[in-house]
């Protein structure tokens, strides 16, 4: 190989060797600066997102400090409801007692086929017990404690209903 030729592509080496080295140093500062972009997207992203966050947090607290608010004031109505109706059936036990418990008429409790022989004589103060008869006390007791049920039920409805509409689920 000539002298001459050997300058030519040691010249060529150098100039290939400054083209690639431009190349590779633009490729390296063009990914720096795509990464850069991502980067910076993605933290305004992340800003955005964290913005987003603690502002639904804020709506969710909101919304869970009016809903324990809410349940308390619902639990306590039906609280009070509950003790009332406990308190009528203390009394309605007590009307009960003071009237001689619970009464049928005796027609319901007679048989077809008997006949009740009635005597003319004056009305008593006690004529209107006279055509009833007494229920057993196990079945005015059931009876009572039916009916407290049945209003306990109820006021669990009610209170129910109460909780549904105050939490705004139903209009």
């Amino acid at each position: 190989m000539p002298p001459r030729l050997l300058g030519y592509l040691a010249a060529a080496l150098v100039v290939l060797g400054a083209l690639a080295g431009v190349y590779f140093k633009g490729q390296s500062n063009g990914k720096a600066q795509v990464q850069a972009k991502w980067d910076a997207a993605n933290t305004r992203a992340a800003v955005a997102q964290k913005l987003a966050d603690e502002a639904q947090q804020k709506r969710f607290d909101a919304l869970e400090t009016s809903y324990k608010t809410k349940n308390i004031e619902v639990s306590n109505d039906h609280q009070k409801a509950i003790d009332a109706l406990f308190a009528d059936l203390v009394r309605a036990r007590a009307d009960v007692r003071a009237a001689g418990g619970l009464r049928i008429p005796s027609t319901v409790c007679a048989s077809a086929a008997e006949g009740t022989a009635k005597a003319g004589g004056d009305s008593r103060h006690d004529a209107d017990v006279a055509g009833t008869v007494a229920l057993p006390e196990r079945i005015e007791t059931d009876l009572l404690d039916l009916a407290a049920e049945a209003d306990r039920v109820t006021e669990i409805a009610r209170s129910c209903q109460a909780w549904v509409r105050k939490q705004g689920f139903y209009q």
